[in-house]
């Protein structure tokens, strides 16, 4: 959602059934953000996943997995 206080919400939500408790804040950053620390620290691994995400692999890596790749059933909002 554009309105940034509806994403917020929305992440919140999906969090609390996800994680069981509520987060303090939400914070938002664009794929270049991510990109840049991946470059700084290096490529991090996702074993369950079975993914490794570098600054190269990114964007599309999550773009995948967030678009294509995910539990519909389970992320579906009420």
């Amino acid at each position: 959602w554009p309105d940034f206080e509806v994403s917020a919400k929305k992440i919140s939500y999906f969090y609390e059934l996800e994680a069981g408790e509520t987060p303090d804040g939400i914070f938002i950053f664009t794929p270049a953000v991510f990109e840049k620390i991946l470059e700084i620290i290096g490529p991090i691994e996702l074993p369950e996943q079975d993914v490794v995400i570098n600054a190269e692999n990114f964007y599309s890596t999550v773009q995948k997995m967030t678009s294509e790749e995910y539990d519909k059933k389970k992320n579906h909002s009420n």
